[in-house]
């Protein structure tokens, strides 16, 4: 990894980084150096291939019991009446089942939790896991517990539903009561395997059947004599107590892991000023001599620009964007999901009713054929169940790579083992069909036909496994789609009208066909939708690799049918049957090139070869070293080799403040003593290749903790043993130095208490260029300073005049937090007002978005502050509040700032709960008529004054929202106003940037350009500048910066009116310089020649006034910012109607003007962001220190 001075203006050589690096920050309990995180670690195939075995196996044991539940249900009971009533109310866990554990819930809850786990690993802030049971949980139980009550209250009317002509229909109806509960124990069942599948853990939830047939079979031999039938149904209530019993201890276990990493995050970030940025590390540039390796890396701490890369310098970092926000499960995720499996499900009720038209056996041939035949489908589907969480973390992750390859090679591998089973049940069903049922009633003829039915039912077997691979791809991506259900529902109207024209000549045949004709539908259309809709496969190259081993099944079936034939035993045939399908399917398959068999092999080798440290031990005695030595002359020559690789590549030593390479250290010399660089084989008492304990060899690393913490121990970092554990700190750069990599079946033990490692380093006069660093309690405010973009002086003129007679507060303490809390951080004005302050407050700021964390909460998080994002449904989602409330008071704020509406209600309110009493509000957009595009009708006023209570102080952005809240009935002490800032020295007039933004935009020479800017809204009335451009000549051109719902329909506007080519469109642009292409709002600026606002209705105007800083001349229809001021400090600006024929005359007489000097007046230094950031301190103090909050009265700036 690279070694990142501290300081912008310091540098320090660096280790040879690694191909992809993450650099740890004192906000994230990060992993040790060199290693990744386990939960952000993609699986490897030795993972997958032992999970898919366990699962297999546990699952197959659940099938044997499930077999012996039948058998022993069919001993106790017989086949009378009360098992057809056991029959009947065994349609409820059958359906519950498939809804809940199986297909329908599992396809929602494993994608959510899977983007939970993602964003828990890479340090989110909380924990989203818990977080996302918090929200989903509660109301998951309600619906379980409802759909239960339901079941239970109708269940008469649902047995007369299901089969109206049982003799007991009394019996049904108990036992319909008693299996019903398990709705409520399938849902948590289901809850807690999708959330252990996400976190990887696949042994519980593969053993859930094992323990529900068991808790079955149990209930049925105990109380059997005594409650008759009522013994089964009573055991599948039981049975799904002990579904959720066998999973809750490895859940609790993941979620008290997740819980201390959480614990560990927070203790670091309560101690460092940085949040986590996780950056690609660029590689080694080659050069010649000592310094091939090593570069020089002058990258600030706060997110300052950065300088262009050097021959001799690394590559800039790059930032890696942060996942996607968190999205609460709501009912339009869950609703396509359940619709699904529900419509996948009645297509077996369709085949049941068309087959009670025909004599007696045909349900039972068509139902013996589907158990057996969907025995590969079943076999196949597990190696999904196991990478479902995987394609669903990846995509979570953003990893769309990764996704599509692990879906690509699923299927390839599913279809080749579907394939190959349904090849075996082609050739040997006649075989098996006699081997499992021929027995008793059931005939010679009843074999025959059931045979028949399975060969034809196996036609559909690729379909139904293709649907059930797909189908989860679909779903993993965790957003609502309703395509699959179109699909399964095609698939099902297309199986109910071809068996319903085909069983009266065909028979049950013609419905077997009809179901693999109507499946085989649905997986092309899923698999056709793949690119656009889900993980985007390439689906020309999945279809061909299907075809081949579809021929290599279909020549495999018939050999394996005339082999089992030529046999008389049913058995033999079956075997034979088994071996002759598989020989010649795996020789076709090496013969048309298909590459899954070697996979297969090497996931087999990956799941039976011994773990690592056991094929490392030697068995044998070594020449020359007794019989005891083992395996440690291997693990001395492993060190040795490590030791001259990393000597190879020139790795850097801490020697006092200077960088060199050298070799390991030897025996008992302190890390910075003055000696001679050593080889890689290393010199010294002890030969190359024998380690001893005192050995220390260690690497100077960054302290991810920061240069201000250092020598203090963090608590994620307490084991010693492991690797990346910490020893020392250099007391100057804050490096760590960190002990080697030991073999973790040795670990190091230590009879006596451990000590401190003191290092002591030679002392060396600080260079002249290099300033000192700043005392730790100032280290905060050095930070804002070096990362506050340079301002222009605002013009001289007297102090701001205050009212006499009120009590000055006193200052902020500086230990003060403080948190922001906003409604969104989309590309808007109060949202870049927001980011461009906390660059200028010196106090310690966190920000809390309810909902969109966009843009400049990327911007934000550049700056070093950290975002939390709590994922808000609505206006009415009050489950947004606790969560507002707990974060709060964890994070230990002395003050709270709410911004916007919504915020300012339920920030207000989580403040007062939490306990803080000092409560600033901003009012960004509180208009004549609306505020935020809400009208002020008498509930929003009431509700705003009901919260506006739990406060200190309102801040307005102008005197006339000032003026607004004192009529709502805001007492005026409780007022404070604080423009709106801006920087001054990034709205400077340059040629050479107008210039080229002119030239990026592709603007034609000579053009005279009109500037919008502003969100893209109705209110905005942008359409006024569209009608005003189709007054004007071809040559002015109309540029609208912003974005917002209203774009589209102002396109139409501008092709109705024949200037779309007229119009650009720059979109959403950052208000600072960021990672972005295209220019930025100040380079836009430039480009403009006049600044035309149409908007009727403005708190401040702070796109006048960025206009008027760039020097352009200024069109508006309201601006309070410049209204509020004397008519001389605004020269450049004038207020006209909001017409499209007065803003076609004044754009008409600019342009005959001609361009003027780009100056910017008195009214754009008046609102410098340096002087509103003061005032916004002040306010801070009289807000903390309960003193009533000063009024300014705006004074004229002096020129």
């Amino acid at each position: 990894m690279t070694v990142t001075p501290p300081d912008e203006t310091r540098a320090a050589a660096a280790v040879p980084p690694a191909p992809e690096a993450a650099v740890p920050s004192a906000r994230t309990a990060a992993a040790p150096d060199g290693a990744s995180s386990p939960e952000l670690a993609p699986p490897t195939r030795r993972f997958l291939a032992k999970a898919t075995l366990i699962t297999v196996v546990l699952s197959l044991a659940g099938a044997l019991l499930g077999l012996g539940r039948d058998q022993s249900l069919a001993r106790l009971f017989g086949a009378g009446s009360e098992t057809d009533a056991f029959l009947v109310a065994w349609t409820v866990p059958e359906f519950a089942a498939t809804l809940l554990i199986e297909d329908g819930l599992a396809f929602v809850l494993v994608p959510a939790f899977s983007a939970a786990v993602a964003r828990r690993a890479r340090g989110a802030e909380g924990d989203p896991v818990r977080a996302l049971l918090g929200t989903t949980l509660p109301r998951l139980c309600l619906g379980f517990v409802a759909a239960s009550a339901l079941l239970i209250a109708g269940a008469p009317y649902l047995v007369e539903a299901l089969a109206p002509g049982l003799p007991d229909p009394q019996l049904a109806v108990d036992c319909t009561r008693l299996t019903s509960t398990c709705v409520l124990s399938f849902g948590l069942a289901g809850y807690c395997s999708a959330a252990l599948r996400a976190h990887r853990r696949f042994v519980a939830p593969a053993a859930i059947y094992v323990a529900y047939n068991v808790g079955i079979i149990t209930a049925m031999f105990t109380l059997g004599g005594h409650w008759g039938v009522r013994s089964a149904a009573l055991g599948v209530a039981f049975g799904g107590v002990l579904m959720v019993l066998t999973q809750l201890p490895s859940l609790w276990r993941e979620l008290r892991a997740g819980r201390r990493g959480v614990r560990a995050r927070a203790t670091a970030t309560a101690k460092a000023p940085a949040t986590a940025i996780t950056v690609k590390a660029p590689a080694a540039t080659k050069a010649s001599g000592a310094s091939a390796a090593s570069g020089t890396a002058a990258a600030s701490e706060t997110g300052a620009a950065k300088e262009p890369p050097t021959a001799a310098s690394p590559k800039p970092l790059e930032l890696t964007p942060d996942p996607e926000p968190h999205r609460p499960v709501d009912l339009a995720l869950i609703a396509p999901v359940l619709l699904f499996a529900l419509t996948r499900q009645s297509q077996v009720l369709v085949e049941r009713f068309l087959a009670s038209s025909l004599p007696a056996g045909a349900i039972s041939h068509l139902n013996y054929a589907q158990k057996v035949a969907q025995m590969p489908m079943t076999l196949s589907l597990m190696l999904c169940t196991v990478t479902f969480p995987v394609v669903a973390r990846a995509l979570a992750e953003g990893d769309v790579e990764r996704a599509r390859t692990r879906v690509e090679r699923d299927l390839a591998l599913v279809s080749c083992t579907v394939l190959l089973g349904t090849a075996v049940v082609i050739a040997c069903a006649p075989e098996a069909v006699r081997l499992l049922f021929q027995r008793g009633a059931f005939t010679a003829h009843d074999t025959a036909a059931t045979a028949t039915v399975m060969r034809v039912y196996a036609l559909g077997l690729l379909g139904q496994t293709l649907v059930g691979a797909l189908v989860r791809s679909y779903f993993s991506g965790g957003r609502p789609t309703w395509y699959p259900l179109f699909a399964i529902t095609t698939g099902v109207v297309t199986t109910s009208c071809i068996a319903t024209l085909s069983v009266g000549s065909f028979g049950v045949l013609g419905i077997a066909a009809a179901n693999a004709v109507g499946i085989t539908l649905s997986a092309v259309i899923l698999l056709v939708g793949m690119g656009t809709r889900s993980v985007p496969i390439r689906t020309r190259a999945v279809v061909t690799e299907i075809g081949k081993p579809v021929r290599a099944a279909a020549v495999a079936a018939l050999v394996g049918a005339w082999c089992a034939s030529r046999t008389g035993s049913p058995s033999l045939g079956l075997a034979v049957g088994i071996a002759s399908v598989t020989a010649v399917f795996l020789l076709l398959a090496r013969l048309f090139g298909i590459p899954v068999p070697g996979p297969l092999a090497s996931v087999l080798r990956s799941a039976t070869r011994r773990l690592p440290h056991v094929r490392f031990r030697c068995r044998r005695p070594c020449p020359g070293r007794g019989p005891r030595s083992g395996g440690a002359h291997l693990r001395r020559r492993l060190h040795r080799l490590h030791r001259e690789r990393d000597a190879a590549a020139a790795p850097t030593r801490l020697r006092g403040n200077a960088v060199r390479a050298a070799g390991p250290a030897r025996r008992g010399e302190r890390v910075g003593s003055a000696r001679p660089a050593q080889t890689a084989a290393g010199r010294g008492r002890h030969p190359p290749g024998r380690r001893h304990r005192g050995h220390r060899d260690r690497l100077a690393r960054p302290d991810p903790r920061g240069p201000d913490r250092r020598g203090r121990r963090d608590p994620a970092r307490r084991d010693r043993r492991k690797p990346g554990g910490a020893r020392g700190v250099d007391r100057r750069s804050g490096a760590r130095l960190l002990l080697p990599l030991r073999h973790p079946r040795r670990p190091r033990r230590r009879s006596r208490p451990r000590r401190r490692l003191r290092v002591r380093l030679r002392h060396r006069p600080r260079p002249p260029d290099r300033p000192a660093r700043p005392a730790p309690a100032a280290h905060r405010r050095e930070r804002h300073r070096r990362t506050a973009v340079p301002q222009t002086p605002a013009a001289p003129g007297p102090p701001p005049r205050r009212r006499r007679g009120v009590n000055q507060p006193m200052p902020l303490p500086r230990d003060t937090r403080v948190l922001h809390i906003i409604t969104g951080l989309g590309v808007g004005g109060a949202e870049q007002q927001l980011r461009l302050l906390l660059r200028h407050l010196p106090v310690d700021c966190d920000v809390v978005t309810l909902t969109n964390p966009g843009a400049v909460a990327d911007g934000l998080r550049a700056d070093g502050v950290r975002v939390f994002h709590l994922g808000m449904g609505g206006n009415r989602d009050l489950a947004v509040l606790p969560r507002l409330v707990r974060l709060i008071r964890a994070g230990g704020y002395g003050l709270v700032h709410t911004h916007l509406y919504r915020a300012n209600l339920y920030g207000r309110l989580a403040a007062r709960l939490a306990g803080v009493r000092a409560v600033v509000a901003t009012e960004h957009s509180l208009g004549a008529t609306q505020m935020e595009g809400r009208p002020l009708n008498s509930g929003v006023r009431a509700l705003y004054l009901a919260s506006e209570r739990l406060g200190r102080t309102t801040v307005a952005v102008s005197p006339t929202v000032a003026e607004r809240l004192r009529r709502w009935g805001v007492p005026d002490p409780r007022i404070a106003v604080v423009p709106n800032g801006i920087d001054l020295g990034r709205f400077r007039f340059d040629p050479l940037v107008r210039d080229r933004a002119r030239h990026q935009l592709g603007l034609p020479e000579g053009a005279f350009v009109v500037g919008g800017v502003g969100r893209l809204a109705a209110g905005k009335r942008f359409d006024v500048l569209i009608d005003a451009l189709a007054q004007l000549p071809d040559d002015v051109w109309l540029l609208l910066v912003g974005g917002g719902n209203a774009e589209t329909t102002l396109r139409r506007r501008a092709h109705r009116v024949g200037v779309h080519e007229r119009v650009l469109f720059a979109g959403e642009r950052p208000y600072l310089p960021d990672d972005s292409p295209g220019p930025d709002l100040p380079a836009l600026t430039a480009a403009m020649d006049v600044l035309a606002s149409p908007s009727p209705e403005e708190a401040f105007g702070l796109a006048v006034v960025e206009g008027l800083a760039a020097g352009l001349p200024v069109r508006y229809v309201s601006c309070p910012a410049v209204e509020d001021l004397p008519p001389e400090t605004a020269a450049g600006a004038e207020r006209i109607e909001g017409t499209p024929e007065s803003f076609a005359a004044a754009i008409t007489a600019l342009r005959q003007a001609g361009p003027g000097p780009r100056t910017a007046p008195d009214a754009a230094h008046h609102y410098g962001i340096t002087r509103s950031a003061a005032r916004l301190m002040e306010v801070y103090a009289a807000a903390v220190s309960a003193a009533p909050a000063t009024t300014v009265h705006t004074p004229t700036p002096s020129r």
